[in-house]
């Protein structure tokens, strides 16, 4: 990473060609599905998409597409009150229809909002208020809060509609709603193309904010980090390949299932995995667990992880356990996309959440103002193609909490990230600290003031206050310190 002459940082590696720049007049699933962009990584015809864990069944590219376009005429021609720009909300974990949603709902030039599966009713309602959702796509293991919380916000239980697993005891649990399958059996003509997603972020000092995502930033970081593996260069030697051929790569976004090491031992050798996508508790898990050398992963060679940042101690720890696995960090935030990448190459530094990609400038601005240089802590600042647009807030009570939280936010082109970064003259980026009250639970931001705004909800509570706690398996546990109320203290045994 070079040190510019403006203090700004930028990626070693070259920039992609003003010739063949993410495009913007196309959605994602154009891009995907429809487009020959020369800069869209190459799949043959023959490459899985999506592997279910739990069957081995495969989809491919025609049934991903077809299984997207039948959802959009579905919706088209059961809701045509649905309009451009509406919002359709995603309640579900991990699911081989979840892109199949989102890019069924971008054809038709709807906004997705997805809802963190582990939302108890509250916190739905939270979020189907704020995005005002007219569709709600829920999971049959969350049908039943789905329901209650849609209740609430007068969603109609015909406008709730219920994915599929292989449990057929579990899709049962439908309380009479439509499902899937049934919806992309209803045939009208193509609808139109979408635009944009919100994405829910918790935010620092509060409740959830909704992150307006445009298609070309997601478009623009796939472009950006196929160019920094180097996916389409015929060039490159296949041993220093990050991705080969047949490889597979297990998928964890979303994934909050429990038993993350049997799940992984049982994932890993019917699929062969090459690569893993993890988050630190797995990585944890890895290196404690004692399945993990009752299994042959000799043929995963690549693990990658992200949402919160891992030691070097345990980064030193995962690469003694499995010595021939190249391991790396990412960093991204909802507001960022992914800015930073481990090196290519079975390089990379431990502690490190990784370099500047193509297209991206960083710099490090110190609490006065000024800007850092290698080194020198201060808070990372970034800007891109791939950068979101701002915060979103479509009721009235929830605006002044996105503007004021743009502004903060979104400057002059340049997003904040709130995260106290180092980076040393090899271009490595070390996060030291997070700059604004936030708790890291297992990948998870909890915001303390959302904690302590619950505490204070209980009569037997006067004050709380919560802080972060180090946790080995979870990163960080909320720690709450609270004040008894009279009635409290009459309740409670305290020893």
């Amino acid at each position: 990473m070079s040190l510019n002459s403006d203090g700004t940082f930028s990626s070693l590696l070259p920039p992609i060609s003003d010739s063949c720049s993410p495009p913007t007049d196309v959605s994602i699933p154009q891009f995907f599905l429809d487009s020959t962009h020369p800069l869209r990584p190459i799949r043959s015809s023959d490459s899985p998409w999506f592997i279910e864990d739990e069957t081995g069944r495969t989809i491919g590219f025609e049934e991903v597409r077809s299984r997207t376009w039948g959802l959009a005429n579905g919706v088209r021609g059961r809701w045509p009150s649905i309009l451009e720009d509406d919002v359709v909300c995603i309640y579900s974990p991990n699911n081989v229809d979840f892109m199949a949603v989102v890019w069924g709902a971008h054809r038709l030039s709807l906004t997705v909002s997805c809802a963190n599966p582990a939302y108890t009713k509250d916190e739905l309602v939270y979020q189907l208020k704020a995005t005002k959702s007219k569709l709600l796509f829920a999971h049959p293991f969350n049908i039943k809060i789905a329901l209650e919380a849609a209740k609430e916000v007068g969603l109609e239980t015909s406008q709730i509609i219920t994915l599929l697993t292989p449990d057929k005891e579990l899709n049962k649990r439908t309380y009479g709603v439509l499902n899937i399958d049934q919806l992309i059996n209803v045939l009208i003509p193509e609808g139109l193309t979408s635009r944009e997603n919100f994405k829910e972020r918790n935010g620092t000092t509060g409740k959830p904010k909704a992150v307006a995502i445009p298609h070309q930033a997601v478009i623009a970081n796939v472009i950006q980090n196929a160019a920094f593996v180097r996916l389409n260069d015929p060039t490159l030697p296949l041993e220093k390949a990050r991705y080969r051929k047949g490889d597979v790569n297990l998928g964890v976004l979303p994934m909050f299932r429990e038993h993350i090491a049997h799940w992984h031992s049982h994932s890993t050798e019917p699929s062969r995995l090459t690569h893993c996508s993890l988050v630190p508790p797995q990585v944890v898990l890895f290196c404690k667990h004692p399945a993990t050398h009752q299994f042959d992963l000799s043929h995963c060679h690549f693990a990658l992880v992200g949402a919160a940042p891992v030691s070097a101690e345990l980064s030193d720890q995962f690469k003694r356990t499995l010595p021939n696995i190249h391991f790396g960090q990412a960093y991204a935030t909802i507001v960022t996309m992914i800015p930073l990448e481990h090196a290519p190459g079975p390089g990379g530094v431990a502690g490190s959440a990784g370099r500047l990609i193509q297209n991206t400038t960083a710099k490090v601005v110190k609490p006065d103002g000024s800007l850092a240089g290698y080194d020198e802590p201060g808070e990372m600042v970034v800007t891109g193609p791939q950068m979101t647009l701002r915060y979103e807030g479509n009721e009235a009570a929830f605006v002044n909490n996105a503007i004021d939280s743009t502004k903060e936010t979104y400057v002059d082109g340049w997003v904040h990230t709130g995260d106290e970064v180092i980076i040393n003259k090899a271009g490595d980026v070390f996060i030291v600290d997070r700059l604004k009250e936030l708790i890291k639970v297992r990948g998870f931001q909890v915001a303390p003031a959302e904690l302590e705004g619950f505490l204070l909800d209980h009569p037997w509570i006067d004050d709380a206050g919560v802080i972060g706690f180090p946790d080995e398996f979870s990163g960080e546990l909320p720690l709450a310190f609270v004040v008894l109320s009279e009635e409290g203290k009459k309740s409670v045994c305290v020893r």
